[in-house]
């Protein structure tokens, strides 16, 4: 865990941008401890879909988390700057959140996702649809353009994905585990297309 050794916070003081940034990193670091260990779940599963967006996502993370950063600091207006930054850390805390919560609820309770691979797929494609279509509404719609900058990534990420994903599912030749695999995705979608910043 990461920890500054002398943190403006502590003292009341106002936050400069790197020690917002070095808490950032301690509210993503157990996210990324909870997808290690549900990889490791999942391989024993034969889940390798979901293992490979894991993968993706946590190298996107530790790379847009710098970058966010650097869009902060180009932010000139300090209240505007303190504004934008802190709408960021309030989001890294409700993900934070969401993913203890998920993790939960993954490990005392059974998937209840039920359909064949073509009909999960297909279910598969419409959130993909809706997460797309959430990206340009906050992309047209952004606070600051910060946030258009922001989310453009994470659209940009997405269009890649998705094609990669769908490419591993059609790879695996059983009917059970490909199912299994979709399941999986559907479940962790369906959690990403709560409404980002």
């Amino acid at each position: 865990m990461m920890i500054a050794e002398e943190n403006p916070i502590d003292y009341g003081e106002q936050a400069n941008t790197d020690a917002v940034q070095l808490r950032v990193y301690n509210l993503v670091l157990p996210i990324g401890t909870i997808m290690d260990a549900a990889e490791k779940r999942y391989k024993k599963q034969g889940l390798t879909v979901p293992i490979k967006l894991y993968d993706d996502v946590k190298e996107f993370a530790m790379t847009t988390i710098p970058w966010i950063f650097e869009q902060f600091k180009a932010v000139t207006n300090e209240s505007v700057r303190e504004r934008v930054t802190a709408q960021f850390v309030g989001e890294v805390h409700g993900f934070n959140y969401l993913s203890k919560r998920l993790d939960k609820i993954r490990l005392s309770t059974p998937l209840n996702i039920t359909g064949s691979s073509e009909n999960l797929l297909g279910r598969i494609k419409a959130l993909e649809g809706f997460m797309h279509f959430s990206l340009d509404d906050e992309i047209a719609n952004a606070s600051h353009p910060v946030w258009t900058a922001f989310h453009s990534r994470i659209k940009e990420f997405m269009t890649a994905e998705f094609p990669k994903l769908y490419k591993a599912i059609d790879k695996i030749p059983f009917e059970e585990a490909k199912q299994a695999n979709l399941q999986v995705l559907i479940q962790d979608l369906s959690h990403a297309v709560i409404p980002p910043l």
